[in-house]
């Protein structure tokens, strides 16, 4: 299930998930963090029930089961693209259980990041286009 949060509240989640990064992967689980600026709304941040509207920034957090992980190779992000636009400026990154073939991992190879976690943020350019019916 995911949970949207405001900028403040998504940076504190984050930061949980962060630390308790071994433990969802003991568990098995993954967490997709996607940050960045809204394209739609008006939501509700799910910690403190501030209106988040389209252009304010925000924090999306998709646990993934393990049960689940092992169609990720196929996921198309097409959840989080209703929140956000997926650009250069939005971040997604997972945490806890690799996914099956560690594509969130190497999809961008070379990306610069200080952060410590262990796959590089995304952008636009690493998600596949959703398929078309």
């Amino acid at each position: 299930m995911p949970y949207l949060y405001c900028e403040t509240h998504g940076r504190e989640r984050e930061a949980g998930i962060i630390e308790r990064q071994e433990a969802y992967r003991q568990e098995g689980e993954s967490l997709l963090v996607t940050s960045g600026t809204l394209v739609s709304g008006p939501w509700q941040c799910d910690r403190c029930n501030a209106t988040l509207r389209k252009g304010d920034a925000a924090t999306l957090v998709s646990v993934i089961p393990a049960w689940v992980a092992e169609g990720l190779s196929d996921y198309d992000f097409g959840y989080e693209r209703g929140y956000f636009a997926m650009g250069k400026a939005d971040i997604a990154t997972a945490y806890g259980a690799d996914w099956p073939d560690n594509s969130i991992r190497h999809r961008r190879r070379n990306y610069p990041s200080n952060r410590p976690v262990k796959s590089p943020p995304l952008c636009a350019l690493d998600f596949a286009k959703p398929k078309s019916s």
